[in-house]
């Protein structure tokens, strides 16, 4: 097939330019000769992208430390438990976060996490996380619970949730109790819902089970929980359309740990940045608001970031929404995000190898984003392919 154009890597990881291949047997030379131009510390990846080729640094980068930018957090099921992960973690640069169906922080530590974490059976032990929580910020490996009490926490959970049993939800509320005043909760255990994202018009039923986890309940969560995380002071959405043309690639390959073995971060290279169009360019997304939003286990593909309601406030209120994208490996089938320790034994503080990752994109956002790499009528996403 023919290629219109490849992206590459020349001189730094983030300066990009152009280059011209006509067939699809060049491909291989080409980017062997555009690796060969870069630093010596640096591969190239080609992931094709419709018919286009974007070459992403492999650089191996980490920035942990002295990270200045701000953002929000929201997430569900693992995405949710890595919520908790996120924003108890590094709580010193999180703005606020919500939680739908997921777990209270350190609850993929416990001896049985999993039925106690999905069911809580046997029951969670809210004690002994707070306990273990002291001891990492006395170790360091978390930022102090001190800076959790003013930030705005929103906590969803479905009557009739079947996948996360609403019980763990009230064990994660008990939990973040100890740390939060109570005027910065917006607790919501009360609606007739299963496990998924609730919507106002999209989706599937509200009870409905094992399907796109996108269930109309006339509720309009990703406006409620982002007008709870910025004070109400956010402007109601004009256009309710969603606007596929602002969604970017992102790079999360380049953004790995350095020394990190790649498959074992159970990261896939890409993930998705929702834009505005006041926030597009290197300079213009630095002055906007950024949110990163975990998907829960088994939801590839797009459907998340175009389908749950948040693009739509994004745009109304010049927020960037950063979708990154975990996949499936041999003890993750369901490419859920870490909450239970498959990525190593510091999953859940700042040493986490998925959260490390995910900072360092923050910290380096205005390259991170693929600007070339529009979605624009794309129906599949990379992992699709």
């Amino acid at each position: 097939p023919n290629i219109n154009y490849c992206q590459s890597v020349e001189k730094s990881a983030h300066s990009v330019r152009h280059v011209d291949g006509r067939r699809g047997r060049h491909l291989g030379q080409m980017a062997n000769s555009e690796a060969s131009r870069t630093s010596p510390a640096s591969v190239t990846l080609c992931i094709l992208i419709g018919l286009q080729i974007v070459f992403l640094p492999i650089l191996g980068c980490d920035a942990t430390q002295n990270v200045s930018i701000r953002h929000s957090l929201s997430g569900l099921s693992a995405g949710g438990s890595m919520v908790a992960q996120h924003f108890v973690a590094f709580s010193s640069v999180v703005d606020g976060a919500a939680i739908i169906a997921g777990s209270p922080y350190a609850c993929g530590s416990l001896p049985d996490f999993d039925n106690a974490c999905n069911y809580d059976e046997p029951e969670i032990d809210t004690e002994a996380l707070i306990k273990t929580t002291a001891a990492r910020v006395k170790a360091g490996l978390i930022d102090p619970t001190s800076t959790l009490a003013t930030l705005p926490l929103y906590l969803f959970a479905g009557e009739k949730d079947t996948v996360t049993y609403p019980e763990v939800m009230h064990k994660a509320n008990a939990y973040f109790k100890h740390y939060v005043h109570r005027n910065k909760l917006r607790v919501l255990f009360n609606m007739s819902a299963e496990h998924g994202y609730i919507t106002d018009g999209v989706g599937e039923c509200c009870d409905c089970h094992w399907g796109t986890y996108i269930l109309n309940c006339h509720y309009d969560q990703a406006g409620d929980l982002l007008q709870h995380i910025y004070n109400g002071e956010l402007k109601s959405p004009r256009n309710w359309a969603a606007y596929k043309e602002n969604v970017f690639v992102l790079n999360q390959r380049a953004y790995a740990p350095e020394g990190a073995w790649w498959p074992g971060l159970q990261i896939h290279e890409t993930g998705w940045a929702y834009v505005p169009e006041a926030c597009q360019g290197w300079e213009n997304v630095q002055a906007c608001r950024i949110h990163v939003h975990y998907h829960g286990c088994g939801q590839f593909g797009m459907m998340p970031a175009m389908e749950i309601g948040y693009n739509q406030w994004a745009e109304a209120n010049r927020i960037v929404v950063l979708y990154p994208m975990a996949r499936a490996a041999i003890g993750n089938l369901g490419g859920c995000w870490d909450w239970w320790g498959v990525t190593g034994k510091d999953f859940d503080t700042k040493e986490g190898l998925q959260l490390r990752t995910v900072m360092a994109i923050l910290h380096d956002l205005p390259n991170a984003i693929v600007w070339n790499g529009r979605v624009q009528n794309r129906t599949k996403s990379i992992v699709d392919q």
